[in-house]
């Protein structure tokens, strides 16, 4: 966000005019800038000045009561504060000096220039339809957003897209025709979608998964680009009351099930699919060969070999995204910074040799990219330098 955009939204706040995922935003920025936020004078009267103002101006918000709030509410007094101090700052903005704010180098310049730190991925996503319009998820209100031959498509208050088939008569087999659906996330993005079979599927950043609006009495079949969590809904044939299968399809191999959870995490830009399963039961399929999970248990998909390797692990960790945190386990940086490239929508550059080193950590993806390359700088003994959104990595 530039600098008009940041006061355009913190006065449509102070009016009660923003919408909920601009009130996001503003706690997101809020939150950063609560880190730490201080102020570079020109002289010493402009100081007294402006602080004299900003203290006028929090007393009239009633600021410094006593009394514990939650950290939602503390977020929401932090905006008014800040859109309170900006409004102040601003008049002085012309007349004065550097407005520096918060040790992510976010910096309001006297060019009018706001560059941004870099903040961490959000709830959105892309709904494509049958007929190729294209729905932006996070800009929708709750209710329903589109209906695709009969079945209506809403948005709940949780923010995730849910399916109603009543009243459409199932597809009978895999070749009838039949209305398919993409939900994309972009690089920054990840979002969760309920499936028309009642399947909640969580996807991760720069992601997507396509299937039918109504699925087959015999088959329900997905495709899937990227990582994703799957809790699979159990779903009986009308008819025979057996177990429909539940098959994802990515690149170069299959998994099937029928009422599990599990993640499969692949990407195009990765050298191997990986199926971790946390409950149930599932099979993963690659040419002639196929192997068969228990909970704890994880197949590794070698793209460039025909070899499946199974391993015991802790489960867990798979889905640490999902859950709001990063997990390293015992990898290198180069495959740690695909995550952040992902995460944070950065573009990644290498200079130097590449560490073999290989680490291990955890960290919350709510925090900012400022704060991650530290961490990951006293990890891995490397350093990084931040152009923008690209980040250079110096070995």
């Amino acid at each position: 966000m530039n600098r008009n955009d940041i006061e355009n939204l913190l006065k449509r706040y102070s009016e009660n005019k923003c919408s909920a995922r601009e009130i996001q935003l503003l706690e997101e920025w809020a939150d950063i800038r609560s880190r730490k936020t201080y102020w570079e004078w020109t002289d010493g009267e402009q100081r007294m000045t402006t602080g004299s103002r900003i203290k006028k101006q929090l007393k009239q918000m009633g600021y410094g009561g006593s009394g514990e709030k939650t950290k939602r509410i503390y977020r929401l007094k932090t905006i008014s504060i800040a859109a309170s101090i900006l409004l102040v700052v601003s008049m002085l903005y012309y007349g004065y000096g550097t407005f520096i704010v918060d040790s992510d180098k976010t910096k309001l310049l006297q060019t009018g220039t706001l560059r941004e730190a870099v903040l961490p991925g959000t709830k959105t996503a892309t709904l494509t339809l049958s007929n190729g319009s294209r729905i932006k998820l996070a800009e929708t209100t709750t209710g329903e957003i589109a209906q695709e031959s009969g079945i209506r498509i809403s948005k709940n208050e949780d923010g995730e897209i849910v399916y109603d088939t009543r009243g459409v008569s199932p597809v009978k087999n895999k070749n009838q025709a039949n209305v398919y659906n993409i939900v994309s996330t972009p690089r920054g993005g990840q979002y969760k979608v309920i499936l028309p079979d009642g399947t909640k599927v969580w996807l991760n950043a720069a992601s997507s998964l396509r299937y039918p609006a109504c699925f087959d009495i015999t088959e329900r079949r997905v495709q899937l680009l990227g990582e994703a969590y799957f809790e699979v809904n159990g779903q009986h044939s009308g008819e025979s009351q057996e177990k429909v299968p539940f098959i994802v399809s990515s690149e170069q191999q299959e998994t099937l099930v029928t009422g599990t959870h599990f993640n499969i995490n692949a990407y195009p830009d990765e050298s191997r699919i990986v199926t971790t399963l946390l409950e149930g039961s599932v099979e993963v399929k690659k040419g002639g060969q196929q192997m068969a999970l228990a909970p704890g248990q994880q197949v590794v998909n070698f793209k460039q070999h025909k070899l499946l390797k199974k391993n015991d692990i802790d489960a867990s960790l798979a889905i640490s995204w999902k859950n709001g945190y990063f997990t390293f386990e015992d990898q290198n940086i180069q495959t740690i910074m695909k995550n952040i490239s992902r995460w944070y929508d950065v573009d990644i550059i290498f200079q130097g040799d590449s560490p073999k080193r290989k680490i291990g950590g955890t960290f919350s993806r709510s925090k900012s990219l400022d704060d991650l390359l530290k961490y990951l700088e006293d990890l891995a003994k490397v350093r990084f330098k931040k152009e923008g959104r690209r980040v250079i990595v110096m070995t």
